[in-house]
């Protein structure tokens, strides 16, 4: 006996099965997923966004889609299954700038976010700390 993997649960006859397969393609199951990369997003309609990624991964359960105005603050947009390489969004708003970043997931943990593509062009912000130099009367 070489490696001992515990779950919280039972598995399904399922999930058997795909960890039997990944085992005997010699899949390390007892690690967290490598990172998603080489993400693009891409404006295909008005407020709609293709997204894809190359899976580096061959123990995901599934991968986390996050979405965020700023590039800070992400919320999820969508959660996909294993081997997924591609999602197709809807914008809450056809203008503005929207980043985005994936992550594959297991039942030991999380991969690093891959990087994060843009897609838009940000509203422009108002000036702040403005000064008056001069006035001249005419």
């Amino acid at each position: 006996l070489c490696d001992v993997a515990l779950w919280n649960r039972a598995l399904s006859g399922t999930e058997i099965a795909q960890l039997y397969s990944q085992q005997m393609a010699g899949v390390n199951l007892a690690a967290a997923p490598i990172a998603p990369s080489a993400l693009i997003a891409q404006v295909i309609s008005g407020t709609t966004v293709q997204i894809t990624w190359l899976d580096n991964s061959s123990n995901e359960s599934g991968f986390v889609l996050q979405r965020s105005v700023d590039g800070t603050n992400f919320t999820t947009s969508a959660t996909l299954p294993s081997n997924a390489t591609a999602w197709v969004d809807t914008l809450p708003e056809p203008t503005g700038a929207y980043a985005y970043r994936v992550k594959a997931a297991n039942s030991l943990g999380d991969s690093e976010y891959s990087g994060v593509a843009w897609v838009g062009q940000p509203s422009p912000t108002a000036p702040t700390r403005l000064r008056v130099l001069g006035v001249t009367a005419q």
